[in-house]
């Protein structure tokens, strides 16, 4: 009985761990600018990874696809949310959890 209980237990906390910072695309579309970080995390639940750059913050999120995996960094200044950048990267074996790529900090380009 404790062995099973133990077993339980482990595959739970694999789960868990397995599943931070994945989210899915309609989740994503709800967030807006002038957000919180409260608000986002409250919506999307824990990132996968955060990234600072003065007073910029990026809070890392995936989607585990089947050709491609897609990263959405969410990028706050000050706590509340001014934009966000997609990648797309090929499918590694696994949850895409375990690959965040890195934030591109570069002001946005102005469109001529």
């Amino acid at each position: 009985m404790t062995t099973r209980m133990l077993l339980a237990a482990l595959c739970l906390t694999l789960a868990a761990c397995a599943s931070r910072g994945v989210t899915t695309l309609s989740a994503i579309s709800a967030v807006e600018p002038n957000m919180s970080r409260q608000q986002v995390i409250s919506l999307l639940g824990q990132p996968g990874r955060r990234d600072l750059n003065g007073p910029y913050e990026a809070l890392l999120y995936c989607r585990t696809g089947w050709v491609s995996d897609e990263y959405i960094a969410i990028i706050l200044h000050d706590g509340v949310v001014t934009g966000t950048q997609r990648y797309n990267d090929g499918v590694a074996w696994g949850s895409c959890a375990g690959w965040f790529p890195g934030v591109d900090w570069s002001p946005p380009t102005e469109e001529r």
